[in-house]
């Protein structure tokens, strides 16, 4: 399995060249998924939507159900980039989310799409999660969603953790 710092380069490989590959990040808690996804849209200049997808209910991604002239629409939740900016969309806590929100954030990550709503072209889209193997509780996503993102499993690296600790201005006697 890559570390940490090695799965930071590889992502940022595949946002800037496939726009359209949503990516899965998975490793136990607290190894640094969500902070690298941070730091890469801070270092390319990039909006960053964190989503803590386990805090949300299907109605908060798919949209609350309006009707206007005696038809359904849903009205799009506001975190969804409307403008064509450079932005990361996380959805992070991914495998925590109950099944019903993973399966609203589905078409999101699959399709770029939902209903009304069209991913803008900058928009690039990543999740982040947890294993069974971490011994976190989890709600398994699917083989078949799974298969259709590029995955990374990251490990926790002791060097990878000290370079992270220097560039925060952690105490040298902390690192050593």
């Amino acid at each position: 399995m890559p570390t940490i710092g090695k799965v930071k380069e590889l992502i940022r490989t595949v946002i800037k060249n496939s726009p359209d590959v949503s990516v899965g990040l998975w490793g136990a808690p607290g190894v640094g998924k969500s902070s690298i996804i941070a730091q890469i849209a801070k270092e390319e200049k990039m909006r960053f939507v964190d989503i803590r997808l386990a805090q949300f209910e299907p109605s908060e991604i798919r949209g609350i159900p309006q009707i206007k002239d005696g038809v359904t629409k849903w009205a799009r939740a506001d975190f969804l980039p409307v403008i064509n900016e450079p932005t990361i969309l996380m959805f992070d806590e991914f495998s925590c989310a109950e099944p019903s929100v993973q399966n609203a954030a589905l078409r999101i990550v699959l399709d770029r799409s939902l209903d009304n709503w069209q991913a803008p072209p900058e928009t690039r889209i990543i999740l982040a999660g947890n294993r069974r193997e971490d011994f976190a509780y989890i709600n398994e996503p699917s083989v078949p969603f799974k298969t259709r993102l590029v995955n990374f499993i990251v490990e926790a690296s002791l060097q990878d953790w000290k370079v992270y600790a220097k560039e925060q201005g952690c105490a040298t006697q902390i690192i050593s």
